[in-house]
């Protein structure tokens, strides 16, 4: 009877002797799930049901029970890290919603660097809490075309005649709201090549030099 067996075993009543296992339900170990039924012994999982028992180790991989396999185990919302066999949010981009990106420990954040930060608003990505948020230097706003320039925590078009000395037609920064227009002064032309402000009739801009250099 199975109390005639010590040592953890049971009772096989066909051959009348003590072995480690009648069916799965004896193999405890994670890395040996499996009763083969001629030895009874314990061995390493064959398939998944071999594991079912675990509750969070339900799938066999190569003769041990873990928490998934890149086809088992993580149900809809999650999907296997093959390498740890643990289930993730993702691996991908491709396996986040709402145009979140994966990061480097497998989760679905805002941004992993400036470029997925698209608003002028919050255009600086916080590489600690991967969320966007106010730039606090002009070069959190490089990525985004034609505001370069940081203004109390936004992204503008200038703060100086800096920002402006490419487009010698609005080589003037009005602070007063942040963007490039036609100069008005000398000292609004800030380019080498174009020094000086030509005040032609509705259409100042700066220029190499002006009617009065004649």
């Amino acid at each position: 009877a199975e109390g005639d067996c010590t040592g953890g075993t049971h009772c096989e009543t066909v051959s009348h002797t003590c072995v480690a296992c009648l069916g799965n339900e004896h193999c405890l170990m994670s890395t040996a799930a499996h009763c083969n039924t001629t030895t009874h012994g314990c061995e390493g999982c064959v398939e998944h049901t071999d594991c079912m028992r675990f509750g969070s180790t339900t799938a066999c991989n190569s003769g041990t029970c873990v928490e998934c396999t890149a086809d088992f185990g993580c149900g809809a919302e999650r999907v296997c890290d093959t390498v740890t066999d643990e289930c993730v949010e993702c691996l991908v981009d491709g396996d986040c919603d709402g145009g979140l990106h994966c990061d480097t420990s497998h989760e679905c954040v805002e941004c992993l660097d400036d470029n997925h930060c698209g608003n002028v608003a919050e255009a600086n990505c916080n590489a600690s809490t991967h969320s966007c948020e106010p730039c606090g230097g002009d070069g959190d706003c490089a990525h985004l075309m034609g505001t370069p320039a940081c203004n109390s925590g936004a992204c503008v078009e200038c703060t100086s005649n800096t920002h402006c000395a490419g487009t010698p037609a609005t080589a003037h920064c009005e602070t007063s709201t942040s963007s490039c227009q036609a100069c008005v002064d000398d000292i609004h032309c800030t380019s080498v090549g174009t020094p000086r402000c030509d005040t032609i009739p509705d259409a100042n801009v700066c220029a190499s030099c002006t009617a009065d250099d004649q």
